[in-house]
């Protein structure tokens, strides 16, 4: 069975942690090249690691982030003060680590 999302170690880690070891031993071959696991379709559990690996082999939510950076001449911004009223220093003498 092609896997599409998962490395094949990875779906045979997680049917042997959900399913346990008599699901495991359906499984005939690991395909790392592949990426994909032979299932022995004789095996009693064989129709039940099918629909666990369907299940388990989905994309993950995936999070899109826009975002505008804007650079301004240094020397085109205002002026100010090394330290502001309350001591704290000011944009020229602050350091960043």
């Amino acid at each position: 069975m092609a896997l599409r999302f998962v490395t094949a170690a990875e779906a045979r880690s997680a049917l042997e942690k959900n399913l346990g070891a008599e699901a495991v031993a359906a499984v005939h071959d690991v395909d790392s090249a592949c990426n994909g696991l032979l299932v022995d379709g004789s095996h009693p559990q064989a129709a039940a690691v099918r629909e666990f690996l369907a299940k388990f082999d989905q994309r993950q939510d995936q999070v899109r982030v826009s975002a505008v950076i804007t650079r301004h001449d240094a020397s085109a911004l205002p002026s100010h003060s090394a330290s502001a009223p309350d001591g704290t220093p000011g944009l020229e003498s602050a350091s960043f680590a």
